[in-house]
This record gives C-alpha cells, structure tokens and sequence, in this order.
C-alpha cells in the first residue's frame, strides 16, 4: 500500500500538470490526498479544488485552514481513515 499526502497552500503555478501528477499516481494505485494549509487566497482555494476536488468521483483535497495545529489531527484521520481495514 502506497500512500501520498500532499501539504501545501494550494496555489500552483500549473493546474493542468498538477491534476496530471495525481492522475498518475492515482492510476499507480496510490492513495492520494491533500492537506491545504495556511492563510490562502482565493486565487489558491480555486486552484487547490481545480487539483484535487472538481471533476473527481470523490474529493481528494481537504482544507485545514491557517492554523498549522489542525495539520496533524488531520493526518491522523486521514491514515486512520486509510488503515483501519488493513488487515496483517
């Protein structure tokens, strides 16, 4: 099992070989997801969702906001989320 989380601000000086990039690993079969974190512009916010959320069965990007406290709780719950039917 492959697992890639992704922390950023969401802004990205490329969208379309952005949306490629996780395309290609979703397509390897690797657990792909997200964090976006910080004070963000709008401008970030919409390019974060075109990345990782708009036109997906299910959204991979997940706003924390700008309090850098929130990150591990949420990457916590992303590998509870993920592991939790691993069987050993």
């Amino acid at each position: 099992m492959d697992i890639v989380i992704e922390v950023t601000d969401g802004g990205s000086s490329d969208i379309r070989n952005a949306q490629k990039a996780v395309d290609a690993l979703l397509e390897a079969h690797v657990i792909t997801r997200s964090l976006q974190i910080g004070e963000v512009s709008a401008k970030e916010t919409n390019d974060f969702n075109a990345v990782w959320n708009d036109h997906r069965p299910e959204p991979l990007g997940i706003p924390i906001g700008k309090d850098i406290v929130n990150l591990l709780p949420a990457v916590v719950q992303l590998l509870k989320n993920f592991l939790q039917h691993v069987r050993l």
